[in-house]
């Protein structure tokens, strides 16, 4: 069984916190809450309440799934791969 620890876990509860300090997210939403994208068509399920809390965040979403960074991109969702990510993170 894989680690729930890993880099993209840990990427998610630190954007979670980050959105709930800041006051995009409290305990009174869910997922069905977060205003959703402008077109959310072909974007997974697994992948919407993410980039949708990165969008109102104003976010980086960060994943190696190219055709998802292509699709948020069309939708002015910034979205990069974890390598381009590293060289976006504060020094």
């Amino acid at each position: 069984m894989a680690s729930r620890q890993g880099p993209n876990a840990l990427n998610v509860v630190r954007l979670y916190y980050t959105a709930k300090q800041i006051g995009k997210v409290d305990d009174s939403r869910c997922g069905a809450a977060v205003p959703p994208l402008s077109d959310e068509s072909n974007i997974k399920d697994e992948d919407k309440d993410f980039a949708r809390l990165a969008n109102l965040i104003k976010a980086t979403f960060v994943t190696y799934d190219e055709p998802l960074i292509e699709k948020l991109s069309r939708i002015g969702v910034k979205a990069v791969k974890p390598n381009d990510a590293v060289q976006l993170a504060d020094p």
